[in-house]
C-alpha cells in the first residue's frame, strides 16, 4: 500500500514537472509575442518591411517557442493557443500567405476551441491584405455569429467598418458602425459615434450628424474627445449654413485657454465659413493665418483648402501647387492622398500650358505673325536682332512639319480642358475650350470629337435642347464620325478607365519609398483590372524592378519581367526587359555553378544555397548599376496623353496618335 502511494506521489510530481515545463514554454512565448506587439504599437510601421530588429527578433522568438510547444507537447491544453500565436505573429511579420496556411490549419485542427472566433477576425484580417476582401468578410461574418460577448462583437464591427471605409465602401462602413452604437456601452460606441459623424459631414447630411454630436454630448468624454467635439458641431453648424451659430461657438472657444489645443482647428473651421460665404479674399487670408500659426493637421488641411482656393477662384495653379505640394497630415491619410492627386494633375496642366505656349510661337513662325514668335526672346529696341530673328526663324520653316505642330496644339488644348472639366471641376473654363476647339477648322482633327464633348456634358447636365443642338451639328458636319455613330447606338465611350488607373498608378509610385506592400498591390490592381490602358505594361514593368532591386527576389523578378515580355511584346520598355532576362539568366547560373563547385568541394564550409544566391544577386545587381527604371521615378510624375511626361520613354508616333483618337470624356 505504502509503495503505491509512493507512486502515486511521483506521478503526480513528474506530471506537475511535466505541465510546468510546456506552460513555462508557451508563458515565455507568449511573454515575446506582448512585447513585440507592444514594440510594433510605439513605432507604428507603414509596412511589415520597416519592423525594426528587436521586435522583428520578438515575434520570431515567439514563433519559435510555440513551435516547441506543438512539437514536444502537441496535445496541451495551449496547443491551440500556441497554434494562433504563430499564426498572428507571421501576420504581424507580414508573412501574409505563411499566417494564412496557420489559421487555416488552426480553423480545421482546433474547430471546438474557445478561440475559433478570434482566429476567424485575423484570418479575416489575413485575407484583407492578401487581396481577398470578399473571403475576408465571409470569415468576419462567420465570426460574428459565433461571438457572445457584446465587447468582443463590437470589436469586429470596429474592424470591418475600418476595412470597408479604407476600401471606400462607406456605405458597408456606416451600417457596422451603427451596429456598434445599437450594442450600447461597449469599449468602441465613443469611437463608432465619432466615425458616423465624420462620414455623414463628409456627404454634408449636417441635421443627421447634429443628432448624433448630441448623443455624444451626453456621453463621458476624454479632454481630446471633448475638443473634437467641439470641433466636429462647429463644422456642422457651418455645413448646415448656420454661420452666425458657428461663429458664436468658435469666438467662445477660442477664448478659452483650456481647449488651446483645438484652436488650429476651430481657426480652419472659420476660414472655411468666410469661403462659403464667398468672401474669398478673407478666406485666403483666414487659412494663410493658420499656415503661419500652427503646425500639424491644421496648417497641412489649410494648404489643401488654399490650394482649392487657388484652383477654382484665382486660377493661379502653380500657387495651387506649392499648397498642395505643402500638404503633410499626420493623421489624414485622405487629406494626403487628395493633395498628391491634385498636385499630379496641376503639374500635367502646368506642362500642357509651357507646351502650349511653345507651340504658339512655332505657329506664329508657321503663320508669319512675328508679334508671337519674337516677343518672349527680343527686347522691343533691338529690331535689327528682330529681324534677324524672324529672318532665322523663317528659313527653317521648311523643316517644320505643320500638320504634326497644328495636331499637337489641338491635342493639348482638348486634353486641357479634359483636366480642367473632370479633374480640377473648372467647368465653364472647359466648355470655353471644348467650344473654340468645335469651331476651329484650320488644320484641326478634333472638331468631331469637341463637338462630342459639349453633347456628352450638356447631356450629363441635364440641358437636352443644347446636347441635341451639338448632335445635330455632329450629324451634319461629320456624318460618318465614329461619335456619332455611339450616340446613336446608346454607346457612351468614357474614358472612366484611364482616369482610373492614372490615380492607382500615382498612388502606387507615391507609396514606393513607404510602403512597398501597398505600391505591389497597386500595381497589380492595375494589371487585373486596366490590363487595357499605358499603366498596364509600366505596372508589370515596376513590379520587376521592385522585386529585383528593392525586395532582392530574383526569381519574383524573372516571374514579372517575363509577364512583361509575354503579354507587351512591342511595349516601349521592351528592350529594357529583355536585358533584365539576359542579366538574370546570367545570375542564375552562376549561382548554379557556384553550387555545383561547393558540392564538389564538401571539405570547404559555404553559406546556404539560399543567402549564397541573395549574397551573389546583390552582389552583380551592384556590379550592373541597375538600381533604377529606365524611367524617371523622382519627378513631379506628369502624366498627359501626349506622352510627355518624364516617366516614361517616348510612345512611337503611331502609338500618340492611336491613343489621342480614343480617349474622349468620361
Amino acid at each position: 500500500m505504502k509503495q503505491n502511494i509512493k507512486l502515486f506521489i511521483l506521478l503526480g510530481f513528474l506530471i506537475s514537472i511535466y505541465s510546468c515545463a510546456y506552460y513555462n514554454t508557451f508563458y515565455n512565448a507568449k511573454k515575446y509575442y506582448k512585447e513585440a506587439k507592444s514594440g510594433f504599437t510605439k513605432s507604428a510601421p507603414q509596412n511589415k518591411t520597416q519592423i525594426n530588429s528587436s521586435t522583428r527578433q520578438n515575434f520570431n522568438t515567439a514563433i519559435r517557442k510555440s513551435k516547441k510547444v506543438l512539437q514536444k507537447w502537441p496535445e496541451s491544453r495551449w496547443a491551440d493557443d500556441a497554434s494562433l500565436l504563430i499564426a498572428m505573429s507571421n501576420y504581424y511579420l507580414g508573412n501574409y500567405e505563411i499566417a494564412r496556411e496557420n489559421f487555416e490549419n488552426f480553423i480545421y485542427k482546433y474547430s471546438k476551441s474557445a478561440k475559433l472566433a478570434e482566429a476567424r477576425q485575423w484570418y479575416g484580417k489575413t485575407l484583407w491584405e492578401l487581396d481577398n476582401k470578399e473571403g475576408a468578410i465571409q470569415e468576419w461574418q462567420t465570426a460574428a455569429n459565433q461571438i457572445r460577448n457584446e465587447n468582443k462583437a463590437a470589436n469586429l464591427y470596429m474592424l470591418m467598418g475600418k476595412s470597408f471605409q479604407e476600401d471606400s465602401r462607406i456605405d458597408s462602413a456606416l451600417s457596422y458602425y451603427k451596429r456598434i452604437v445599437e450594442l450600447g456601452s461597449t469599449s468602441q460606441e465613443t469611437e463608432a459615434l465619432f466615425r458616423i459623424v465624420n462620414i455623414l459631414l463628409s456627404r454634408n447630411n449636417s441635421t443627421k450628424a447634429i443628432n448624433y454630436l448630441n448623443k455624444l454630448s451626453n456621453m463621458t468624454l476624454l479632454p481630446s474627445e471633448e475638443g473634437e467635439l467641439q470641433v466636429l458641431r462647429a463644422k456642422a453648424y457651418r455645413q448646415k449654413q448656420s454661420y452666425d451659430r458657428a461663429e458664436k461657438l468658435i469666438e467662445e472657444k477660442l477664448d478659452d485657454r483650456r481647449v488651446k489645443e483645438i484652436w488650429g482647428e476651430l481657426e480652419l473651421q472659420l476660414g472655411l465659413i468666410y469661403r462659403d460665404k464667398n468672401n474669398i479674399n478673407k478666406a485666403i487670408s483666414q487659412l494663410q493665418e493658420v499656415i503661419e500659426d500652427y503646425s500639424g493637421d491644421p496648417a497641412a488641411k489649410a494648404n489643401y483648402y488654399l490650394g482649392k482656393l487657388f484652383i477654382s477662384h484665382r486660377i493661379n495653379f502653380k500657387k495651387a501647387k506649392n499648397h498642395f505640394s505643402s500638404v503633410n497630415a499626420k493623421n489624414n491619410n485622405r487629406i494626403n492622398q487628395q493633395a498628391k492627386d491634385n498636385k499630379n494633375i496641376l503639374s500635367t496642366c502646368i506642362d500642357i500650358q509651357d507646351q502650349l505656349e511653345q507651340l504658339e510661337d512655332t505657329i506664329g513662325i508657321i503663320t508669319g505673325d512675328s508679334s508671337i514668335s519674337a516677343s518672349d526672346s527680343v527686347s522691343s529696341d533691338s529690331s535689327s536682332s528682330t529681324a534677324d530673328t524672324i529672318a532665322s526663324s523663317k528659313s527653317n520653316l521648311k523643316s517644320i512639319d505643320t500638320l504634326a505642330i497644328y495636331d499637337r496644339y489641338y491635342n493639348l488644348q482638348y486634353e486641357l480642358a479634359e483636366n480642367f472639366y473632370f479633374d480640377l471641376g473648372l467647368k465653364d473654363t472647359a466648355k470655353q475650350i471644348y467650344s473654340k476647339l468645335s469651331s476651329t477648322y484650320k488644320f484641326n482633327p478634333y472638331v468631331a470629337k469637341s463637338l462630342y464633348a459639349l453633347y456628352y456634358i450638356n447631356k450629363k447636365e441635364n440641358h437636352p435642347q443644347r446636347a441635341e443642338h451639338y448632335k445635330n451639328k455632329l450629324q451634319k458636319e461629320y456624318p460618318n464620325s465614329s461619335y456619332l455613330a455611339y450616340i446613336k447606338k446608346g454607346i457612351v465611350p468614357e474614358n472612366q478607365n484611364f482616369k482610373n488607373a492614372r490615380k492607382l498608378y500615382h498612388r502606387a509610385e507615391d507609396s514606393l519609398k513607404t510602403n512597398l506592400d501597398s505600391s505591389i498591390i497597386i500595381y497589380k490592381k492595375i494589371l487585373n483590372e486596366y490590363d487595357n490602358t499605358k499603366f498596364a505594361p509600366r505596372s508589370a514593368l515596376s513590379l520587376g524592378w521592385i522585386y529585383e532591386n528593392k525586395l532582392i527576389k530574383p526569381k519574383k523578378a524573372q516571374k514579372w519581367y517575363k509577364y512583361y515580355k509575354n503579354n507587351f511584346p512591342k511595349g516601349q520598355d521592351i528592350k529594357y526587359v529583355n536585358q533584365r532576362l539576359d542579366f538574370l539568366k546570367t545570375i542564375f547560373q552562376k549561382i548554379k555553378n557556384a553550387k555545383d563547385s561547393s558540392s564538389r568541394d564538401s571539405s570547404v564550409s559555404a553559406p546556404t544555397d539560399s543567402s549564397r544566391q541573395r549574397e551573389q544577386f546583390k552582389e552583380d545587381t551592384l556590379n550592373s548599376n541597375q538600381d533604377s527604371l529606365p524611367t524617371e521615378r523622382d519627378t513631379s510624375k506628369k502624366e498627359t496623353s501626349s506622352n510627355t511626361n518624364k516617366q516614361s520613354p517616348q510612345k512611337s508616333k503611331e502609338d500618340t496618335l492611336k491613343s489621342d483618337t480614343t480617349r474622349v470624356p468620361r
